[in-house]
């Protein structure tokens, strides 16, 4: 889901990834901090659900929106991945996906239905071993070098 238009997010999708095998990618025009929006995008039946905010502030408001649905609905299995960029930024990250329903647990990190990727320390682990390990570096080139695509 996003503010761009349906079409345009389906004709990069097909360009980017001509053959998706089995994977079925449903795309939708909204907000990812609506709660409309996200029950267009049928939530509760995916398996899981990516939020790619380029703003630590949008993903946390989207894990937000998704964790408020699938609070209520007990028997979805949909489990959230999310980028954050900033480190300052982790623990509200990790609170808006907390999916315990004892209060105890109320403004804890009890995250079943949450991973984030924290981007600071992805890039440090990569490049990290790159250095430590023989012929890695070429690996991770080929990887991320988008020549020739």
């Amino acid at each position: 889901m996003d503010d761009i238009p349906k079409t345009e997010m389906e004709d990069r999708i097909r360009i980017e990834f001509p053959d998706t095998g089995n994977l079925t990618i449903v795309c939708r025009s909204g907000s990812i901090t609506n709660s409309k929006d996200l029950h267009r995008c049928s939530i509760l039946t995916c398996k899981s659900i990516i939020i790619a905010s380029h703003n630590d502030f949008e993903t946390i408001k989207g894990i937000l929106a998704c964790m408020k649905i699938l609070y209520k609905a007990e028997d979805s299995k949909a489990y959230i991945t999310s980028v954050v960029y900033g480190r300052e930024n982790e623990h509200a990250a990790r609170i808006a996906g907390n999916d315990a329903r004892d209060e105890q647990y109320l403004f804890s990190v009890k995250n079943d239905r949450l991973e984030l990727l924290m981007m600071e320390n992805t890039i440090s682990k990569i490049i990290t071993h790159t250095c430590r390990q023989n012929g890695l570096s070429k690996v991770f080139t080929e990887l991320f070098n988008y020549k020739d695509h």
